[in-house]
């Protein structure tokens, strides 16, 4: 087996250090070039949605600057998502996307994108166009919560 693989997750009691977790995100994209700032054409995320979570609406990609946001990959379970339209308050979440996006604003972030909210799962054309690039999606994410 190989190191990564014998790898487990510890829960400690307490708070979790936000704060060090973020410097220890900032060490790895300033320090790995391959963590740094892709090289991606931003057009491709014109149709994208993201949660503001601060407002709790589901909002459109901002092409005028780079993205910045957090992607949480996750299995939906027997959960059936609804599709929400463009900038409507969103209810309560599965607890999983709850959880989420406290994880983003304690990490000083502002969109979160998980794929059962920012994907309308109501229109073809956008499911479509959203699977396509979401290989990039992820990979220009900040952080990916898993």
């Amino acid at each position: 087996m190989s190191q990564a693989e014998n790898r487990t997750c510890q829960f400690v009691a307490g708070e979790t250090d936000f704060e060090f977790v973020g410097s220890r995100i900032e060490e790895c994209i300033s320090s790995h070039e391959n963590c740094q700032d892709p090289d991606i054409d931003f057009w491709q995320f014109d149709t994208s949605r993201f949660v503001d979570v601060g407002e709790r609406k589901i909002v459109l990609f901002d092409s005028s600057t780079p993205p910045d946001y957090i992607a949480l990959s996750y299995v939906w379970g027997s959960v059936k998502q609804i599709s929400y339209s463009l900038n409507t308050t969103l209810p309560r979440l599965p607890q999983t996307i709850e959880d989420a996006m406290i994880v983003v604003r304690k990490l000083g972030k502002r969109y979160l994108w998980v794929d059962s909210l920012c994907i309308d799962q109501m229109n073809d054309e956008h499911k479509q166009s959203q699977i396509m690039i979401m290989h990039e999606i992820y990979h220009n994410s900040w952080a990916i919560i898993v």
